[in-house]
């Protein structure tokens, strides 16, 4: 079984190993599948750490008794306290963790989303349809970017900007109750996304540079976690329509993407460096896209009725600075080779950095950079914004 650097540490220092024979689910003593604050997380954490029995028997007498059944308990309590601090960040606000969660977290990998987030018909607001159900519990506030809103005033050219750039997605998400291993790996969760990715750009003088892409999915998920080099594995394939707010033009695609994850990197969850000077994560993304251009509307650098293929690499990168709190950093890029069709290939940076406006990071304020093309309604995209961003 993989573990964590923190989590390995833990136990060698402890001078104990791992043992865990029993279910998750036999400490869930109320049975509502969760495991709950207090005694349940206590009792489950004690019982991954098994003890020599020298340790135990201090006067040597071949019997526990009561002052050392006391110590040994204390003991316990000294030994799961980094752990159950663990938990206790994780759980946030909420009344317990998912039995499939805990599952992930005693096996030293961060549960794949917040017990919050854990549950069926979850409204989503985000920046990108893809930041949805990969593993990472960062620093608060800022595991994904949110939707950006902003309006800037040219007075030389007499132009107001307006732009508004996110996804909406209905998160319908199921458990499978699966415990995985080391040498035991399987699915875990799968979920259906339904929703809809909108970037519009809006001059009032300068037309030539808006940016109308609105683009439809129903997506779904699979994860995988254990049995191999991968602490866990995300598979996610999405049917999409994209086209622009007046519904004039329209693309139809299949998107299939591959995401690995390992926490002893920080691939996919935050990890803290330089002794918490930072936390970083990075995500590589494997993506491929084929569809047909059904009608090009308005965005004459289609071509109507033509068929694409295009496939290549994403890759995102985000640092949380110990000081200030609550900034965070992004890198955002994509390369995909244009195998058929017209366009071709697609190449799409982005940075930002943003400062979130409350505790949870819900409301942040950043400045966004990007240059490249957009997927799928292939938009020509060059610009430095300073807006809002919302998430939720």
């Amino acid at each position: 079984m993989r573990m964590s650097p923190a989590f390995l540490l833990f136990f060698l220092f402890a001078g104990v190993a791992p043992v865990f024979a029993g279910g998750v689910d036999d400490f869930d003593a109320n049975g509502n599948g969760l495991i709950e604050p207090g005694s349940e997380i206590t009792a489950l954490l004690k019982s991954t750490v098994t003890v020599p029995y020298a340790a135990i028997d201090t006067n040597r007498d071949g019997k526990v008794d009561r002052q050392e059944s006391e110590a040994l308990d204390r003991k316990l309590d000294e030994e799961i306290s980094f752990r159950l601090e663990e938990y206790r960040e994780l759980l946030g606000g909420t009344s317990g963790m998912p039995i499939a969660d805990v599952n992930r977290f005693i096996g030293g990998i961060p549960p794949s989303s917040s017990p919050e987030a854990s549950g069926n018909g979850r409204l989503l607001v985000r920046r990108d349809y893809e930041n949805i159900g990969v593993m990472g519990q960062s620093k608060d506030p800022a595991t994904v970017k949110g939707a950006l809103v902003a309006y800037t005033r040219d007075y030389e050219n007499r132009n107001d900007i307006w732009q508004i750039r996110g996804s909406a997605m209905y998160l319908l998400r199921s458990a499978t109750g699966f415990a995985p291993s080391g040498d035991n790996g399987g699915v875990t969760a799968y979920s259906f996304v339904p929703g809809v990715s909108f970037d519009r750009v809006s001059n009032s003088n300068e037309h030539y540079a808006d940016v109308n892409s609105l683009t439809f999915r129903l997506g779904s998920e699979v994860e995988y976690m254990g049995g191999g080099f991968f602490d866990a594995q995300y598979f996610r394939l999405n049917f999409a329509c994209a086209s622009d707010f007046d519904l004039d033009s329209g693309v139809l695609a299949l998107e299939a993407q591959w995401e690995p994850v390992d926490t002893d990197i920080g691939m996919g969850v935050g990890r803290s460096a330089f002794g918490g000077l930072f936390d970083f994560r990075w995500r590589p993304i494997l993506h491929a896209e084929g569809g047909r251009v059904v009608e090009r509307g308005d965005k004459y650098w289609l071509v109507g009725n033509e068929s694409f293929f295009r496939a290549g690499a994403k890759l995102h990168a985000d640092l949380w600075p110990l000081f200030p709190e609550r900034v965070r950093i992004g890198f955002d890029w994509q390369y995909l080779y244009g195998f058929s069709g017209y366009p071709g290939h697609v190449r799409l940076f982005e940075s930002d950095i943003s400062y979130a406006l409350n505790e949870k990071g819900n409301y942040a304020i950043g400045l966004s950079y990007r240059k490249g093309r957009l997927p799928l309604t292939f938009e020509n995209v060059d610009d430095l914004t300073l807006g809002l961003s919302v998430k939720y």
